[in-house]
C-alpha cells in the first residue's frame, strides 16, 4: 500500500507542478535558469575548475565585469570570489572563484568529458540522473523507484548538475549491499562508500554502521580505495598537489562561510524565527556558531545511534546534519533511503521493525497501532519529495519545508524506532511465514 499512495501521489503532485511550469503561473520561476544566471551552477562550477585549475591568477581577470550587474569583478588577493558569468567587453566566460573551488580531483573527472556549454551541462545532468534512477532500481529490485524521478530532490538537481548524482547513487549501493553474505556485493558495497566519500567527504561517516558488524577486508578495502581517489588524481594535476593545498584551503573558508546557511538542522530553524520575528538578518547573529557546532553535535548523534539500530534514515539525516553547509540538494541522499525501506529484503525489514515478523497477534496488533505513525510518514515523505515546493514557494521555502520534514521523520525514528514501510510490510511477511 505505501508503494501505492506514494507512487499516486507523486504523480498527482508532479503533474500539477508541470502544468505551473509550462503556464508559468504561480510563482514558477526557479526551475531552468536563463544564462546569466544558477541554470546548471554545479555543473560550471566543476566543469570550469577542471579547465582553470584551483589555483587562482586574479591579474588576469581584474578589468572583467559582472554580466548580469555589468560592475567590476570581485578580485581579492588570490582569485576570483565568486564564481559567476563574466565578460571582457567581446565574450561571454564562466570564471570559477576560488569559493567554489571545493571540489576533490575526482568529482571533476566526469564533468570534464561534457562542452562547457547548456547542450552539454544537461547532458551530463541528464546521464547521471539516469545512472542514479539505476541504481535506486538496482537497490530495489524493481522498476517502481523510477517514479522518484518527479520528485523535487531529481528535479533540482537535473537543473542544477550537481555531482552529487554519482555520490548518491553510491550510497544507496553501500546501504543496500554492506552487510549482504554475497562476498562480491559486500566488497562493491564498500567500493561504492569509498567513491561517494571521495566525490562528496561526508558520506564517509556512514561507515560507522561496520562496526555493528565487522568485517575487516570490506572496511580496510573501503579505506584503501578511497584514499587512493582522493591523493592520487593530484599527481596528475597541472600544479600538482598545490592545487590539493588550494583546494583544502577553499574548503575550509567556503565552509566556515556558508555554515550559517545550511538547509539541514537547528540553523535553518533559527534563520526561519528571525525572519518571521522580524530581527535583524543582514549580518550574521553572533551565537549562530553555537547554534552550528550543536546542530552538527545532534547530527553525528544522531548517526550514531541509527548505526546501532541499523536505521539508514537516522544515519542519512544525521550526516546532512553533521556536515554543516550542505545544500538541499542533498536530499538525493534521501532517495535511496525511501527505496530500501519500501522494497528491502526482508531481514532488513525484521530487523528494523522491531522483529515484529517473529510473533503473533501481539505483534499484528503492534503493526495495527503504528497505522497513525505510517501515515504521519507518509505525508512528511511527500513534503520531502513534492515539486509542488518549487512552484508556489521557491527555493527559500524548500530548504524550510525540506527540513521540518526530515526532522520529523528523524524525531518519530528516535521515539518509535523501526520505519513504518516496514512495519506494514512485516504483516504480509508474517502472513506468510504463518
Amino acid at each position: 500500500m505505501p508503494v501505492k499512495v506514494l507512487g499516486y501521489a507523486l504523480i498527482a503532485l508532479f503533474t500539477v507542478w508541470a502544468v505551473c511550469a509550462a503556464l508559468g503561473v504561480i510563482g514558477q520561476r526557479k526551475l531552468f535558469y536563463v544564462e546569466g544566471g544558477e541554470e546548471l551552477y554545479d555543473f560550471w562550477m566543476p566543469r570550469m575548475c577542471w579547465e582553470q585549475g584551483y589555483v587562482g591568477h586574479p591579474e588576469k581577470c581584474i578589468e572583467w565585469r559582472d554580466v548580469r550587474k555589468n560592475k567590476p569583478i570581485e578580485v581579492d588577493e588570490r582569485d576570483v570570489v565568486w564564481s559567476d558569468w563574466y565578460t571582457d567587453g567581446s565574450e561571454k566566460f564562466f570564471i570559477t572563484g576560488w569559493r567554489d573551488k571545493v571540489y576533490p580531483k575526482i568529482a571533476l573527472l566526469p564533468v570534464a568529458p561534457f562542452p562547457a556549454t547548456r547542450v552539454g551541462g544537461y547532458l551530463w545532468s541528464a546521464l547521471a540522473g539516469v545512472i542514479f534512477l539505476a541504481s535506486l532500481c538496482l537497490v530495489g529490485r524493481s522498476w517502481k523507484p523510477i517514479l522518484l524521478a518527479l520528485s523535487m530532490p531529481f528535479i533540482f538537481n537535473l537543473e542544477r548538475g550537481n555531482p552529487v548524482w554519482l555520490s548518491a547513487a553510491c550510497v544507496g549501493i553501500f546501504l543496500a549491499w554492506w552487510d549482504d553474505e554475497c562476498e562480491w556485493k559486500s566488497m562493491a558495497a564498500a567500493g561504492c562508500l569509498a567513491v561517494a566519500a571521495a566525490m562528496k567527504i561526508a558520506p564517509c561517516v556512514l561507515g560507522i554502521i561496520y562496526f555493528t558488524k565487522w568485517r575487516w577486508k570490506p572496511v580496510l578495502f573501503s579505506g584503501a580505495f578511497a584514499a587512493a581517489l582522493v591523493f592520487v588524481p593530484w599527481f596528475f594535476d597541472r600544479d600538482g598537489f598545490a592545487a590539493l593545498g588550494a583546494m583544502v584551503r577553499n574548503a575550509s573558508e567556503h565552509s566556515e562561510f556558508v555554515l550559517r546557511a545550511s538547509d539541514f538542522g537547528l540553523i535553518e530553524l533559527w534563520r526561519t524565527a528571525r525572519v518571521v520575528l522580524g530581527l535583524d538578518v543582514t549580518s550574521p547573529w553572533p551565537g549562530m556558531m553555537v547554534v552550528a557546532r550543536l546542530s552538527q553535535l545532534l547530527g553525528l548523534v544522531a548517526l550514531m545511534l541509527g548505526a546501532k539500530r541499523r536505521d539508514y534514515l537516522l544515519m542519512v539525516g544525521g550526516m546532512l546534519w553533521a556536515a554543516g553547509n550542505m545544500y538541499y540538494y542533498a536530499m538525493l541522499y534521501l532517495l535511496p533511503v525511501l527505496v530500501i525501506e519500501l522494497f528491502g529484503r526482508g531481514e532488513g525489514e525484521r530487523w528494523r521493525s522491531g522483529g515484529v515478523v517473529s510473533g503473533g497477534v501481539e505483534e499484528l496488533s503492534r503493526v495495527e497501532g503504528k497505522r497513525w505513525r505510517n501515515g504521519i510518514e507518509v505525508v512528511l515523505w511527500l513534503a520531502l519529495l513534492s515539486p509542488l515546493q518549487v512552484v508556489v514557494l521557491g527555493h527559500s521555502a524548500n530548504q524550510v519545508i525540506g527540513n521540518v520534514a526530515l526532522m520529523g521523520l528523524m524525531g518519530i525514528r528516535l521515539v518509535c524506532g523501526g520505519n513504518c514501510f516496514a512495519a506494514v510490510n512485516a504483516k504480509v511477511l508474517n502472513h506468510r511465514i504463518h
